[in-house]
């Protein structure tokens, strides 16, 4: 019988005419090629491709560019004004106050990235109220942290744990299939990102990160992180001996393109947000089913009580490839 697959995919381009309060003073224009360029999937694919095929630390986006923009219907007089907003986009601080830093994309070498990673996993009897509820935790978890980070601006622009949909009341079956725009390492830990060219309004200051995670919240795209997360989580608890989420976890990135900018102060364009163990563990343990879940605790409880008598003379070591 065929399995049901499902897909995560990439987001078609989205506007959004949620107000968030917009700052004068910018050094990015309104007719810049970031504003302007046209809304859609095809601008989607035409950025993430470009991104995909260059190395942040040296890019030549040329290589590839003028073939692409050909494609996508981009005028061979815009292509330059195309490729500096890129390399303001590599050159974009990413560090948030939760996360101070001044790594930016330009600073990862191309043996740091992963690019495009693609995932399977199966799904046995999870229920979608259940990950409702780890969603929604999530969800609190964020606006809790957003809010202590700008917690000196007014009110219409706190953040808040929207609810979740119930999109779903069955159990979800087959595989979970998806690519992962962007995995990379920098101080031993590992990151998801992804990037996304949602127009949210033609000023930097409409890509601050509480109106980044308002869009995350409305379009679903936490869910898709935490979909990524779990796939990065079990497949580094494969590649890690000592693998732990505490140390080797780092977060994950959500990279609003058009409000990412060299000189933005105030994390215009850029959602981060790191993923505890609790939540992973619980998404794991979700995934697996409620069947699969207690045998794997009961597997759990042998191999503790067999390391406390010791292994037996006949006992073969080996890894297992969950």
């Amino acid at each position: 019988p065929s399995i049901p697959v499902m897909q995560t995919v990439r987001d078609e381009e989205i506007t959004s005419d949620d107000a968030f309060a917009v700052t004068s003073g910018e050094v990015v224009s309104q007719n810049q090629i970031r504003f302007t360029l046209q809304k859609g999937a095809s601008a989607g694919n035409l950025l993430h491709d470009l991104l995909e095929l260059n190395d942040f630390s040296a890019p030549n986006w040329d290589e590839n560019g003028a073939e692409l923009a050909v494609r996508f219907g981009l005028e061979a007089s815009r292509t330059a004004d195309l490729y500096t907003w890129l390399d303001e986009v590599l050159a974009t601080p990413l560090g948030t106050k939760q996360s101070p830093s001044h790594l930016t994309l330009s600073d990862l070498s191309l043996a740091q990235t992963l690019r495009e990673a693609e995932f399977y996993f199966p799904m046995n009897e999870s229920k979608w109220s259940e990950l409702k509820h780890i969603l929604f935790e999530h969800r609190k978890s964020v606006a809790k942290q957003l809010a202590l980070e700008h917690g000196g601006e007014s009110d219409i622009d706190l953040p808040i744990a929207e609810p979740v949909p119930s999109l779903m009341m069955s159990a979800l079956e087959g595989m979970m299939h998806g690519f992962i725009d962007l995995i990379f390492t920098h101080e031993g830990k590992y990151y998801v990102a992804d990037y996304k060219s949602t127009w949210l309004g033609d000023s930097v200051s409409h890509y601050k990160p509480q109106a980044l995670n308002a869009n995350n919240q409305h379009h679903l795209y936490d869910l898709q992180y935490l979909i990524y997360c779990l796939a990065l989580h079990r497949y580094l608890k494969n590649a890690i001996v000592d693998y732990t989420p505490e140390v080797h976890f780092g977060g994950v990135y959500y990279l609003y393109l058009r409000g990412m900018h060299p000189s933005n102060t105030n994390g215009e364009g850029v959602f981060f947000t790191s993923i505890d163990s609790v939540t992973l563990q619980a998404l794991d343990t979700l995934f697996l089913g409620p069947v699969v879940a207690e045998d794997k605790a009961s597997a759990q409880k042998l191999s503790d009580d067999h390391a406390l008598n010791g292994p037996s003379p006949d006992a073969v070591q080996g890894e297992l490839d969950l």
